[in-house]
């Protein structure tokens, strides 16, 4: 899912932007898209995604190049789980700014939410190539490998996620179930014990299992 504390920075970010573009003059349809962008902006904050998708195709309307509008009709799309409608929006933003890494993540999520893993891993491999340093997709793309058997290559994406943020605690929550899917109890063990470490809740039965294997 699309962490929702990130549309903080958003909020202000459309009251100035404007005004940031370097234009002395500010025409009739950009300030219409401003005034809209926090509306929606607030409204998917409280969960009032209709209001929010109202809001955004406002700002559409008034400025068809408002890729962050686009974006966020997306992502209100997406909690509505109306998953079609989200990757449209998302390709639209993309197509207005094709350096825009967060879009071409939450396109992967979208995709993922409808079980189509092969389009998610090339969304969340944009993402990556965009930003290299997208920890998140990493760990979202080698959760797709995971789920079509590609376990090494699952394996290897949730270490550049870790590599990236040590303490992404679903990384090591699923690299240890990808070590468990080959057997390999010992690493299992200790991505766990550190998922463990950084607050996750692990059973101790379960943590017995793996040393009591691992000791095979």
């Amino acid at each position: 899912m699309v962490n929702l504390n990130k549309l903080a920075v958003f909020s202000v970010w459309v009251l100035i932007s404007f005004v940031a573009t370097g234009h002395a003059q500010v025409d009739k349809k950009s300030t219409e898209a401003g005034f809209y962008n926090p509306q929606g902006f607030s409204s998917l904050l409280q969960g009032q995604y209709d209001n929010a998708i109202s809001d955004f195709s406002k700002a559409i309307e008034a400025d068809s190049h408002n890729s962050n509008a686009y974006y966020y009709r997306g992502v209100a799309y997406q909690r509505k789980g109306e998953f079609d409608r989200a990757i449209s929006d998302f390709r639209k933003a993309i197509e207005i700014d094709p350096q825009y890494a967060e879009a071409y993540y939450v396109q992967g999520v979208a995709y993922q939410d409808k079980s189509d893993y092969g389009q998610a891993i090339i969304s969340y491999s944009k993402a990556v190539e965009t930003d290299p340093r997208y920890a998140q997709a990493y760990n979202n793309r080698g959760t797709c490998y995971r789920y079509t058997g590609q376990i090494e290559m699952a394996i290897s994406d949730y270490g550049k996620a870790i590599e990236l943020n040590p303490g992404l605690a679903e990384a090591y929550n699923n690299r240890g179930l990808a070590y468990l899917f080959n057997k390999a109890y010992d690493k299992a063990l200790m991505d766990f014990k550190k998922l463990q470490d950084l607050g996750g809740t692990v059973k101790p039965e379960f943590l017995k299992m793996l040393r009591e294997s691992s000791a095979r």
